[in-house]
């Protein structure tokens, strides 16, 4: 829900003729046990592929060029190499809510991705994602 919601607001924002998408897809398993976890991988690997087609769709539609990548890995990691190597403009992203405690114990890839990224970041923040003091 957090990436459908970045992909809306990014798509309806006015941008330049000939301007480009890049959707990337980070799935973050632990392959220290790919067997057990595989199962997992192509669920996710499924949620990928279907927000990269609905994404696209939509971009399409109002008249971007879109290119996609799946990567595993560390979201925080992957979004702010792959901005990087790409050389984007802004990063947009869905952000989950967690609460302080959470953000500190899980790590937040919205805050991780705002503090590394060579570029503008808009972190997408929907209203039942507000985080909750």
């Amino acid at each position: 829900p957090d990436s459908h919601l970045a992909v809306e607001q990014a798509a309806k924002r006015a941008w330049n003729p000939g301007s480009e998408v890049r959707l990337v897809s980070a799935i973050e398993l632990d392959f220290n046990s790919v067997h057990e976890n595989f199962p997992k991988f192509e669920s996710e690997l499924k949620k990928a592929e279907k927000l990269r087609r609905e994404a696209s769709a939509l971009f399409e539609q109002n008249g971007l060029r879109v290119s996609t990548t799946v990567k595993t890995g560390r979201a925080k990691n992957i979004l702010v190499k792959e901005a990087k190597d790409w050389d984007a403009d802004c990063i947009f992203l869905g952000a989950k809510g967690h609460r302080f405690l959470e953000r500190i114990l899980l790590g937040s890839v919205s805050y991780a991705v705002t503090a590394r990224a060579h570029c503008s970041v808009e972190v997408v923040r929907g209203e039942l994602n507000a985080v909750k003091e």
